[in-house]
């Protein structure tokens, strides 16, 4: 879910709230090593980023992602192993001509449970489009 401000999708001066929500689910596993059944509930997720372009050639984003739930149950015990984590980060984008681009983005956990992600990233990309 994508939210345009400012003019245009083509404005040098365009910002965006987007929202990207998804669920994944798990089948249960009838064989799990040293049990006789592994179930896992959902995992819920939201990624969001607001977006701005300075001009033509560069924009910048901060970024949000949130995981939850996921606890499994083995044997019909509860595993108290749900996840939870928070993360928070930021990125920059130089268009180089037409058909290629670098992104570089960080992001670092700023709350999590026990079994939740935990850590930092870093990520350089180049793109090219055909």
């Amino acid at each position: 879910m994508v939210l345009y401000l400012g003019g245009p999708l083509a404005s040098p001066r365009l910002t965006t709230i987007e929202l990207v929500p998804s669920v994944i689910y798990f089948r249960d596993n009838e064989d799990p090593f040293g049990a006789s059944r592994l179930e896992q509930d959902p995992l819920y997720k939201l990624e969001a980023h607001l977006t701005h372009n300075f001009n033509q050639a560069l924009w910048a984003s901060i970024d949000g992602f949130y995981q939850g739930g996921g606890e499994t149950t083995t044997d019909g015990i509860s595993d108290d192993n749900s996840q939870r984590s928070i993360n928070l980060g930021a990125s920059v984008g130089l268009n180089l001509s037409r058909t290629w681009s670098v992104q570089f983005s960080y992001g670092q956990t700023v709350s999590d449970s026990r079994d939740g992600l935990d850590g930092e990233m870093y990520r350089l990309k180049f793109l090219t489009y055909f």
